[in-house]
């Protein structure tokens, strides 16, 4: 697909004519996303976007043999979001996927009610809040200390430590739900 992407951000262009005659080049989108199997393209316009599918959709199946779902979704992203990679994202913020949440709220719970963090535990922890940092989670983030938390959980998996018990007295006050 890095053949695609190219294609959509060098060559996605139209041709029209300027008052004196002279060709100019138009982009048809401002910004492309392939990630996994989702495409976005970002324009201001409906129809230069709906152009750039087309071309896109048929240099797509000349070139790699790939045919395209004709599921498109038009998004205005003054009213609606686009829902990829996990998040939610609007103009004005962007919100974590409920069931990625709640899979990391119930991790940093247990370590906070129990005060033990395990390998398997702390890798969980970390893969999940790149999703969180990532998102507008920092008051949530700050108030379950769960960036005290994160950085007991690196420093567990950089030393090869299989079980960590926290106590009060690691500067850690939060192990006492």
């Amino acid at each position: 697909m890095s053949f695609g992407y190219h294609f959509a951000s060098k060559q996605l262009f139209k041709e029209r004519k300027t008052k004196r005659g002279i060709p100019k080049k138009i982009r048809l989108i401002s910004h492309v996303l392939i990630y996994m199997d989702d495409i976005l393209f970002i324009g201001s316009n409906l129809k230069n976007m709906k152009m750039a599918v087309k071309y896109f959709r048929k240099w797509i199946w000349e070139n790699l043999k790939v045919k395209l779902k004709e599921t498109d979704k038009w998004i205005d992203l003054q009213f609606g979001y686009i829902d990829m990679m996990g998040y939610y994202i609007s103009r004005k913020k962007i919100i974590v996927r409920g069931r990625i949440f709640r899979r990391y709220r119930k991790d940093i719970n247990k370590v906070r009610r129990t005060g033990r963090i395990t390998l398997k535990l702390a890798r969980r922890i970390i893969s999940r809040d790149g999703w969180l940092k990532n998102a507008d989670c920092k008051y949530w983030r700050k108030k379950n200390k769960a960036d005290k938390i994160v950085g007991i959980c690196k420093e567990m998996i950089s030393n090869g430590e299989n079980v960590i018990f926290l106590s009060t007295t690691r500067s850690f006050n939060c192990c006492v739900a």
